[in-house]
């Protein structure tokens, strides 16, 4: 009974060192012990996993977020060039009236270019900020299954020798490791 309700390694070896007045098939219990903690190493690995994959995406989404501001500065120079430019044609207008047409349209291209790499790198932070946000939620939610597993094992690990439940455990991890590879997936 003490190794079942063991909650941490330290209680678990005191419980196995000294069983008490209640003696038990050690090796059995022991057994399933292994068992949940196998279970709950692995559920741990697999949530630093999808962990890991998520925050690689969003550093790469971050590198190119900066590419895309390093191309705004750059395209908001050549604004200020090609503004530059039309301002010195303006004061020759009798004379360079065709280079003032060229370059008022190089500068309107310029502007469309920045205002749709604006409303992109707009765009690509709302959507950084919405896979944030979806982020902390699927870990929360995982968290939470992972809670709540370890809750109903630690309160029904010892009655698993009856069939119905250790068909019921299985069938919970087999769920268990589609919802781990699914969160892997998102």
């Amino acid at each position: 009974r003490r190794i079942a309700e063991a909650r941490s390694i330290p209680e678990l070896v005191a419980a196995v060192q000294e069983p008490g007045e209640d003696p038990r098939d050690l090796a059995e219990e022991l057994g399933q012990l292994q068992a949940r903690l196998a279970a709950e190493q692995a559920a741990r690995i697999a949530a630093e996993r999808s962990a890991f994959n998520t925050k690689a995406e969003l550093k790469k989404k971050d590198r190119w977020l900066i590419s895309m501001a390093a191309e705004n500065a750059e395209l908001q120079k050549r604004i200020q060039a090609s503004e530059d430019q039309r301002i010195t044609s303006d004061n020759q207008v009798a004379a360079q009236q065709g280079d003032v047409e060229a370059h008022d349209e190089i500068l309107a291209r310029t502007t469309a270019r920045m205002k749709q790499a604006d409303e992109l790198l707009e765009s690509q932070a709302k959507k950084i900020k919405r896979d944030w946000q979806f982020y902390k939620k699927s870990l929360a939610l995982f968290a939470d299954r992972v809670a709540r597993l370890h809750r109903y094992l630690a309160a029904n690990g010892t009655e698993a020798a009856d069939r119905a439940q250790r068909h019921l455990i299985e069938s919970m991890k087999f769920t268990m490791s589609k919802t781990l590879e699914a969160n892997r997936y998102l």
